[in-house]
Parts: structure tokens; C-alpha cells; sequence
């Protein structure tokens, strides 16, 4: 609601064949028509094909977030001063935003958050798209372009529309005998502005079976459904998808005023547990099962919105908003995962992988432990290598990586969840320079080495002493 750009996020049924699926999609969409789904703010698609963004941050952040915000983040560029601070101030805190706004500060503050949101959050995602997209897109002009002409407009809607009532025939519905997904073929030109209305065969999804009519289709069942508020982080009356960092604070709007008519009920979980109520304007808060939400919760007596201090990782799930009474009666859902604070990756010689001391090549790992939902990566520079990414808490999780004992290049170790990121880089002199043994392989294997030498020398000095005793005797 009040956003016009949307952006990817994960959910724990989405993974990398599902992302590298939809990405393929978006590349089948753009070869045959130079189509792209527009509603996807263009810095997201700019950072896969391109590797950075080229379009501005701010004005893609300005067209994500809802038009109450949109409106005071310009008002803060254009006149400080006209500016109501209570509600900047807590428009910031929604944004997990702790600098204090100055008349001089915005530009920086925005560019921020709108980096955040628009590049660390969907990271994941983006990256899936990356090595797809960037074989197929390789013009920023031509991306510029789709976004300026294939904006839908009224006349383009009520067009289409007409053409589609008019010509049933060229909609064929059928089904798969392989599958239960429904496709609809239909021809898509650039001027006809209708990007999320068709569906692709889910088994073509490698890009390699689809057919060369002049039919184009894309997935919307199971895979892609840009209409499917649930798989954008886009504010809507069914749900809104919230990410936070354990031990902040977030405030659930209702972007709503409320009357003395409303009636704001706030339940938490699957069993729909009572957590806040606003009634006649009196607030009543509860502390949840087992007293979870004990002395942590806030309720906006003006708005109904909630804030949820201290933020827990066992407090991610599902929130409930039930607005009773009055025109302004709803329900809006949001599904709140909370991430814990990252640890910096451990970089260490990776002994098990132990080579002569004649090889060029250093073996290394990167570590780290206790850790959930996340990704972990090496980098060559700017260049991904390779990454491992775990969907639940794990004790410990590595990757490897070899590079030679005279590599110049710089290297980084990177573990990254939605909306942070830690990175250990390599001082490549630190652990992989010519060496003894000892040290290139291990301890372990060096101290049995040593007890088998030392053994020897006490074996031999026995049979020197055994036989000066033997001639004595004689």
C-alpha cells in the first residue's frame, strides 16, 4: 500500500533453485520480448546483470516505502524545517534508523537505509540472479527504457482489456498432463503493459525446452507470483514480511487513525495469542506465554501501532492486527523473523587438506559457529567464488578455498544473513608462506614425528649401552 517499487525477500520454502528458476524466467521474458517485471524496483536488477546500481538508491527507496513515509523523507530534502520531528523521528525508528536527522544530513541518512533495503536485504536473491541476468542484460539504456515505456497506464489497461474480451481465442486455456499448473498462452507486446498476467510450464524452467512461437509465458503458480504479496516485502491488508536484528526495537504500523468507534486487537502465533488491545482508547497490554513479551511491549494509543523492544529471536512469527468498528475495519498480518547478531568468520590453515612442501598451493577454511539462515561466502575481490547457505541453526559451518602461496590477489571470507553481513579478509602471507613441515602440516603429525625420532635415538643409545656391557663382561 503506497509503494510502487517491490522487493524480493526470503522465506524458508524459497531456496536457490527457486531464485536461479525466477531469474531464468526474467532473462526467457527479456530475450524473446524485452520484457521485465517493472514492478521490481530497478536497482535490484541492475545490481544482478550489473554487478552495482546505476539508477539512483534514494528515488528507488522513495517508491518502495509508503506514501505517508514517501512524503516526509521529501519534505526532510526540500525544508528541514517544515519537517514535524515526532514523526520523522519516528519514521527513522521504523527504518531501524538510530542517527539524529539534521537539515544537513538527509541525503546521507536516505542513501542508507535505501542501500539496506534495496541491496544488503535481498543479497541472497540477487545473487542467484547474478550470473544469469548478467549473460543476458548488458545494456543499461535498454533497462532504462523498459522502465519508462512499459509503465502500465489506464488507456494501456482498458486497451488490453478490450483486446482480450474481444479475442477469446487467442487466450487458450489449458492444462498440463504433466503437471497442475494451468498456462495460458498469450502474445505480449512492449506497448501492451500487462507484465504480470501469464504463467510459464514449470518444467521448461531451464530456459532450454521452451518453444519458439510467439507465446510468451510466465510462472505464477509455486515459483513466481509477482501478484503473490507474500514473496515481496511490500505493505498490503494480508501481509508484510518484517526483518530485524535481535535487540532493536520495530514498531508494526496500522497506518490508520484511530476513533473512539476502533476497537485494535494485536494477537501473536499460530494459536492467536491476545498480546495488546486499544479499546476506547484505554490500553491494555499483556505479557504473552510465559511471560515472553514481559515489560517489552508499546502501544501508540493515536494509531494502534505496536513496538516490540528488545527484539528476541524467539519472538519472530506471526503477527495479527485486528482493527474492529468504524470504516476503518481490517485485518493486516506480519510475519516478523528476527536474526541474531553475526560473528566475524575465523580464517584457519585447512591441515586435513596437508600437502608437500614442494606444492604452490595453501589450503585454508573459513569458519563459523552457532549459526542459522545464513550464507557463507569467499570472495576474489569483488568476485564470488563459492558460498554454502544454511536455512536453520547449524553448530558449525565451513567452505574452503586454495589459492597459490604467491597470489596477489585479496580475498574475503563474508557470512551474511538478509540484513547484515560480517567479512574476515585474507592476509594471504599469514598463513600460506613456504614453510617447514611442521607447520604446513599439522602439529599433530609433527609431534608423532618427533616421538618416532626421539624413540629411535633412545633405541639406538640402549644398543650402544647393551653392547659396550657385552664386551666388558667377556
Amino acid at each position: 500500500m503506497g509503494s510502487s517499487f517491490k522487493v524480493p525477500f526470503l522465506r524458508h520454502d524459497f531456496g536457490q533453485i527457486h531464485w536461479e528458476s525466477v531469474g531464468r524466467i526474467i532473462v526467457f521474458g527479456w530475450q524473446k520480448e524485452k520484457y521485465l517485471p517493472v514492478k521490481i524496483a530497478p536497482v535490484i536488477l541492475e545490481q544482478a546483470a550489473f554487478g552495482s546500481a546505476k539508477s539512483n538508491v534514494i528515488e528507488n527507496f522513495l517508491k518502495f516505502v509508503p506514501e505517508s513515509e514517501r512524503a516526509v523523507f521529501e519534505a526532510w530534502q526540500s525544508d528541514f524545517n517544515t519537517v514535524d520531528n515526532e514523526e520523522l523521528l519516528e519514521v527513522l525508528d521504523g527504518h531501524s534508523c538510530r542517527k539524529t536527522p539534521t537539515e544537513d544530513n538527509a541525503e546521507e541518512i536516505l542513501q542508507e537505509l535505501a542501500h539496506k533495503k534495496l541491496i544488503q536485504e535481498p543479497a541472497y536473491v540477487i545473487e542467484q540472479w547474478a550470473s544469469i541476468l548478467s549473460t543476458a542484460i548488458s545494456h543499461l539504456d535498454e533497462i532504462s527504457s523498459v522502465y519508462e515505456n512499459l509503465q502500465p497506464t489506464e488507456s494501456d489497461v482498458a486497451l488490453t482489456t478490450q483486446e482480450l474480451n474481444s479475442s477469446p481465442t487467442t487466450m487458450p486455456v489449458e492444462r498440463s498432463e504433466n503437471t497442475d499448473v494451468i498456462y495460458i498462452g498469450s502474445t505480449i507486446k512492449p506497448e501492451m503493459s500487462l507484465p504480470y498476467s501469464t504463467e510459464i510450464h514449470s518444467s521448461n524452467l531451464d530456459g532450454n525446452a521452451l518453444d519458439d512461437s510467439n507465446t510468451i509465458t510466465f510462472v505464477t503458480e509455486d515459483i513466481f507470483n509477482v501478484e503473490d504479496q507474500s514473496v515481496f516485502g511490500v505493505e498490503t491488508d494480508e501481509i508484510k514480511s518484517v526483518l530485524v536484528m535481535e535487540g532493536e526495537s520495530v514498531t508494526l504500523n496500522t497506518d490508520v487513525t484511530v476513533t473512539q468507534r476502533n476497537k485494535i486487537l494485536w494477537k501473536f502465533g499460530d494459536q492467536g495469542v491476545l498480546i495488546a488491545l486499544l479499546d476506547d482508547n484505554e490500553v491494555s497490554l499483556f505479557n504473552g506465554t510465559e511471560g515472553r513479551f514481559r515489560d517489552r511491549l508499546k502501544l501508540d494509543h493515536q494509531t494502534g501501532s505496536l513496538t516490540i523492544m528488545n527484539i528476541r529471536t524467539t519472538d519472530s512469527g506471526l503477527y495479527e492486527l485486528n482493527i474492529k468498528g468504524g470504516p476503518g475495519a481490517r485485518v493486516k498480518k506480519f510475519n516478523v523473523t528476527v536474526y541474531s547478531h553475526l560473528l566475524i568468520p575465523v580464517i584457519t590453515r585447512d591441515s586435513s587438506q596437508c600437502s608437500s612442501s614442494s606444492s604452490s598451493y595453501c589450503s585454508l577454511l573459513c569458519s563459523v559457529v552457532n549459526v542459522g539462515h545464513v550464507t557463507l561466502s569467499w570472495y576474489k575481490g569483488n568476485s564470488l567464488l563459492s558460498s554454502i547457505s544454511v536455512s536453520h541453526l547449524i553448530s558449525s559451518v565451513s567452505l574452503h578455498l586454495e589459492v597459490e602461496y604467491q597470489d596477489k590477489n585479496t580475498y574475503s571470507c563474508v557470512l551474511n544473513n538478509p540484513i547484515s553481513n560480517q567479512t574476515q579478509h585474507l592476509d594471504i602471507s599469514k598463513f600460506c608462506h613456504t614453510c617447514s613441515e611442521i607447520h604446513c602440516c599439522g602439529v599433530t603429525e609433527a609431534v608423532i614425528r618427533l616421538a618416532i625420532t626421539v624413540l629411535v635415538g633412545v633405541a639406538a643409545v640402549a644398543f650402544v649401552v647393551y653392547d659396550i656391557r657385552s664386551r666388558n663382561a667377556v
